[in-house]
């Protein structure tokens, strides 16, 4: 650990962190992760000096709807992609060198998954009997207590449960019995779960209609109350995505745990994908509707305003571009300044829990290191860190138009990520296990899907907010139905984007070819070595060979002599 002191957890931030020692270390989970962080932050460096361009115009004109805005939007659409198959290519390398390549194949089953079963199956033993089968209790009972858990004569794969016939005496000899949970229950528990989800993405849409029709409620009080009221929506806004996130944080993983995963891959992709889904629709929603709903003069059900009218949301000055990239800066920088204090506070707490240290024992000694240790919190794994950065991710790629500079805060507040997260993993909590790992999980598919909705919404974004290039075209044709040429432009442009996407992820082969070309290399060793036999096995050939022609002979000359006696 001292060596990864000085090259990695203290080391300069724009160091590259030693991927090799950190999986030696801590294991390739972790390993990944930081490999990961550490190529997206570089990506972002790069599209933040592509985003000066716009910034640097829109202090000039002083005005951020303009066409560079609008040519970074779709920049980054394709910057999304590149950055993607990168590390697609850099996922193959690390299985490579790792030898990971069938890791999910060969994956253990969850300690907490095998002590759930048994707990199940001890439950319902001692409520039937250890000895009673499940045909043997009654039909009613067989339907609202069912025996869910037992262990079974198989193996697990990615396809399910692999059951052993017992007509094959080979395999029921030597495969062992394994904790088995039933398969249909899992996938129920996953739908019920999965509804509670929607559940609460529901309440979050009231909560944020009432968060929004209380802004225009101010503002229809008039006076300072117009410029107040966004602001107190959004202050609100942001308050109340930090409690929701929290409140899923506990619900969510309980929930996770509930749905009985048999391996910590399946676990943390199932809470990964049911995560973001949720953080999507409560980080993103009411910036949709700033972007796609406001501009359209939006009339409230329900709400009326102090008058007794019905509550109308517009953008003031019908400007919906400026109110959307004020939504865009509050939620970045706050977000990203939460992200700190998570990390901050708990190292504050340890700083001061260690100054209050009484004794020199209590400070020093290998014994007093193991009990500090054992004191500190578990790092159960990196999935709360992916979620957030596909969170940021978001923001850059999917609102690039409204906020350019986003990448190069991302930027610089992701350098000091990369420290936090290390301080936080060695020095703030326990020392993790060996987590193994074989890619990133259901965070690519997270992270393709925000790459192919970035386009979408900056040409939305465009097409209903933006004016950035209505002067591209003739004075007739902003004169007359100037909607219809700009949604026209911004679908050929859309096209072009998406065109220009796939041949980037065409032309950037996701296996490296010196990973191709050392694993034929290997399959020709392989077949080599099946072939390759030693002297005595070459002995042994010749003589059994030797054998089988004495022995052929024999039988020739046998019947050539009965031949000759008939």
């Amino acid at each position: 650990m001292a060596k990864l002191d000085g090259t990695w957890v203290y080391a300069p931030m724009y160091t590259k962190p030693p991927i090799g020692e950190i999986r030696d270390y801590l294991g390739e989970k972790i390993a990944l992760y930081f490999a990961w962080i550490n190529l997206y932050t570089n990506y972002l460096g790069l599209l933040g000096l592509v985003a000066l361009v716009p910034t640097v115009m829109t202090v000039l004109n002083k005005d951020a709807d303009n066409a560079y805005a609008a040519a970074y939007g779709f920049v980054s659409a394709v910057w999304a992609q590149v950055f993607l198959e990168h590390w697609k290519r850099e996922t193959m390398k690390y299985q490579f060198i790792w030898n990971t390549e069938d890791f999910e194949d060969e994956e253990v089953l969850r300690p907490e998954f095998r002590l759930n079963v048994r707990k199940l199956k001890r439950k319902w033993e001692a409520k039937h009997g250890a000895d009673t089968r499940p045909s043997d209790v009654g039909f009613i009972t067989r339907l609202y207590d069912p025996k869910i858990a037992d262990f079974k004569q198989g193996k697990w794969s990615r396809a399910g449960f692999v059951p052993v016939d017992e007509k094959d005496e080979h395999l029921s000899k030597h495969v062992e019995n394994v904790e088995y949970f039933r398969e249909s229950t899992a996938r129920n528990r996953f739908i019920l779960s999965s509804l509670f989800a929607v559940f609460l993405v529901a309440f979050i849409c009231l909560v944020s209609t009432c968060l929004l029709a209380g802004k225009v409620y101010l503002a229809s009080y008039g006076g300072n109350w117009v410029s107040r009221g966004p602001i107190v929506a959004a202050l609100a806004n942001v308050l109340f995505i930090r409690i929701m996130s929290f409140i899923w944080s506990k619900v969510g993983f309980w929930l996770n745990d509930w749905e009985m995963h048999r391996t910590d891959t399946e676990w943390e992709d199932s809470y990964i994908a049911k995560t973001f889904a949720f953080q999507f629709i409560n980080s993103y929603l009411t910036t949709f509707y700033i972007a796609f709903v406001q501009g359209v003069n939006f009339t409230f059900p329900i709400f009326k305003d102090h008058n007794g009218y019905p509550l109308r949301d517009h953008c003031a000055g019908n400007d919906c571009f400026d109110a959307l990239a004020y939504q865009v800066v509050t939620l970045v920088v706050t977000g990203q300044l939460a992200r700190y204090a998570a990390t901050v506070v708990p190292a504050l707490v340890q700083w001061i829990k260690g100054l209050c240290a009484t004794t020199k024992e209590e400070k020093h000694g290998i014994y007093n290191d193991v009990v500090a240790q054992s004191k500190r919190a578990t790092f159960t794994g990196t999935y709360d860190e992916y979620i957030e950065m596909a969170i940021q991710f978001g923001w850059v790629c999917m609102f690039a138009v409204a906020f350019p500079l986003g990448s190069l805060v991302c930027f610089f507040t992701n350098m000091g990520e990369k420290r936090s997260d290390a301080i936080k993993i060695t020095k703030l909590m326990r020392r993790p296990k060996y987590f193994g790992a074989q890619d990133i999980g259901s965070v690519m598919g997270v992270l393709e899907t925000i790459g192919l909705l970035s386009v979408i919404t900056n040409g939305l974004i465009l097409y209903l907010s933006s004016e950035a290039y209505l002067h591209l075209f003739p004075k007739s044709f902003q004169e007359e139905s100037p909607k219809y040429h700009i949604l026209v432009f911004t679908v050929l442009a859309e096209h072009v984007v998406i065109a220009t996407k796939n041949f980037v992820s065409y032309s950037i082969p996701d296996v490296p070819p010196w990973v191709e070309a050392e694993r034929a290399k290997a399959s020709m060793r392989a077949a080599v070595d099946r072939h390759k036999l030693t002297d005595a096995m070459k002995r042994r050939r010749d003589e059994h060979q030797r054998r089988l022609k004495e022995a052929k002979v024999s039988l020739d000359d046998d019947g050539e002599d009965e031949d000759l006696e008939i």
